[in-house]
């Protein structure tokens, strides 16, 4: 299993948007499709910021494959960079 991917609640939200354009809504409505599709599942956290107190929406994207990971990697950069950076 390859290393997963974690972004915020608005990457997700703007990464998912794109995705429903690129693909059928099967493929990002359905776990196994998106596994089979793209390569990934999806998993929620809630990460607690002790020096703010606040608790964070984290979405991870766990992958199977490497290769599909790296392609992912090439086509979705600008949504996977640091919210800090843009």
């Amino acid at each position: 299993m390859a290393k997963p991917i974690t972004m915020t609640q608005r990457q997700w939200t703007d990464f998912h948007y794109q995705l429903m354009q690129d693909y059928p809504a099967s493929v990002t409505l359905i776990r196994s499709a998106m596994k089979r599709v793209l390569g990934f599942t999806t998993r929620r956290n809630n990460y607690y910021d002790k020096e703010t107190e606040i608790y964070h929406r984290l979405v991870c994207l766990d992958f199977y494959s490497e290769k599909k990971r790296t392609f992912l990697i090439l086509k979705y950069g600008e949504f996977l960079e640091d919210e800090d950076e843009q």
